[in-house]
């Protein structure tokens, strides 16, 4: 989902079975479902706002579909120990803590598969 002049274009310009949604992600309905998805969603206060973006692009995931996602680290740690508990049929692949010299504090990486 995106609304950028380059999308638009790699939409045109590229072969294969591509379609355009004009409109925010919070607005894709859930019958719309995707191989991969990748994300830097606003992290909000304490991860808020990350983890219900997660959850919700977790609900767009195919079985054995992929998501990385960009979220903070450290307060989110709750939030995220309830989303697994709540989505049992998610696994954690992978994991990175970035640097802390990045510029953004206490950042990680999540790989996410739906089982």
């Amino acid at each position: 989902v995106s609304q950028s002049r380059y999308s638009r274009l790699g939409v045109r310009t590229s072969s294969g079975n591509k379609k355009l949604i004009n409109g925010t992600f919070e607005q894709l309905d859930p019958v719309n479902k995707f191989m991969s998805v990748v994300m830097n969603p606003p992290f909000g206060q304490a991860g808020s706002m990350a983890i219900a973006h997660v959850q919700k692009a977790f609900n767009h995931l195919y079985i054995n579909g992929r998501m990385v996602a960009l979220i903070p680290g450290g307060a989110m740690d709750k939030k995220l120990d309830q989303f697994f508990e709540d989505n049992q049929d998610a696994r954690l692949v992978g994991e990175i803590k970035l640097p802390s010299v990045t510029s953004i504090k206490q950042a990680q990486v999540l790989i996410l598969e739906l089982l």
